[in-house]
């Protein structure tokens, strides 16, 4: 079994097959080897992570310093795969070259600190935000990166008793 967030690219990877009409094959050939075609399967991967995590998403998130761990919490993926989304497709460059620009860097949570974050959070309640919500609580934990602080971060996780699922 995968965990949740490896299950749903495998989800949508196998979805993106059928968007992308890719047309099914044996999965077994002869001699009992796996059968399968290297270019259908990277566009599957490519077309699955785009519908998981935009690209506009993984920029929103590279801009504040967010740590992968969260937002792959927000969008239900693995760690992997948010790192992926955040990196290949320029986001975190251009991110980067911004802030450059505006004479800043992006903030970074110390990496001793992520761990603390992350188990003084249960971070499943992201996936149920909306679009709008997600943006307040993302400039929140710019705020909280910007300023360095792992607790301010802490308290911008925390499920806000007016968003409480009912």
């Amino acid at each position: 079994m995968h965990a949740d967030g490896r299950l749903a690219n495998s989800v949508t990877h196998e979805l993106a097959h059928l968007l992308l009409e890719h047309t099914p094959g044996p999965a077994i050939g002869p001699g009992g080897c796996r059968v399968w075609d290297p270019e259908m399967e990277a566009e599957a991967d490519l077309l699955a992570a785009v519908l998981l995590v935009p690209r506009d998403a993984a920029l929103a998130c590279a801009r504040v310093g967010l740590p992968h761990v969260i937002g792959a919490a927000r969008f239900g993926v693995s760690i992997d795969l948010m790192r992926w989304r955040t990196d290949h497709t320029g986001a975190a460059r251009q991110a980067r070259a911004a802030a450059r620009q505006r004479g800043r860097t992006i903030p970074q949570l110390k990496g001793s600190d992520v761990p603390s974050v992350v188990s003084a959070c249960d971070l499943g309640w992201l996936q149920d935000l909306t679009a709008q919500q997600w943006r307040t609580v993302l400039t929140a934990c710019g705020r909280a990166l910007a300023a360095g602080s792992a607790p301010a971060l802490i308290q911008c996780l925390e499920r806000p008793a007016q968003w409480a699922l009912r």
